[in-house]
């Protein structure tokens, strides 16, 4: 009986032992998912704000025509508040767009935690191989997810500024038949 108890305890130090190894691998995979995170939504804000520029070097001639349409062209207050305006709504979109990744990072980052807790805890060698493989994968799969998002996102936001743009086209286009 002495045996199978020095055995016993033998297999819960090496199972202590394993679960302390793989808590801290897991940890390790979080503080470099955490890393490349941070990587990625750095290029993330610039991309936004690369695109942003972009969309408003496209939108400002309209602004400007539409208030040339409404004689307000020569009001520098007028045009400072359009421009304004749209910086603005171009910050918001992107703004939030890095809250929804934060979010979702922080939960990410939260979940792999918990699962070096779970390691340390209980030591299921298959369960947590099995665990840390799909926590990287669907973590990746957030990656594209948000990205194609972001993607979608902005195109939406320009197909409303197209489809407002032609509405007011037309309008001009009735004012002045």
């Amino acid at each position: 009986q002495d045996e199978l108890a020095r055995l016993a305890a033998e297999e819960e130090a090496k199972r202590k032992a394993l679960a302390e190894h793989q808590r801290g691998q897991i940890l390790a995979f979080a503080d470099e998912t955490q890393g490349r995170a941070a990587g990625f939504r750095k290029g993330l804000a610039q991309s936004l704000s690369d695109t942003g520029q972009q969309f408003f070097q496209r939108l400002n001639p309209q602004i400007l025509e539409d208030l040339n349409s409404r004689g307000l062209f020569t009001s520098q207050t007028a045009r400072d508040q359009e421009q304004t305006q749209a910086l603005a709504d171009i910050a918001r979109e992107n703004e939030g767009a890095l809250s929804r990744f934060d979010t979702d990072i922080f939960g990410q980052l939260n979940d792999i935690r918990g699962t070096a807790l779970s390691a340390q805890l209980g030591g299921d060698q298959s369960a947590l191989d099995s665990a840390l493989a799909l926590r990287k994968a669907g973590i990746q799969r957030r990656f594209d997810q948000d990205d194609a998002s972001r993607e979608q996102a902005f195109s939406s936001m320009l197909s409303r500024r197209q489809s407002r743009d032609q509405m007011i086209a037309s309008l001009l286009g009735l004012g002045g038949a």
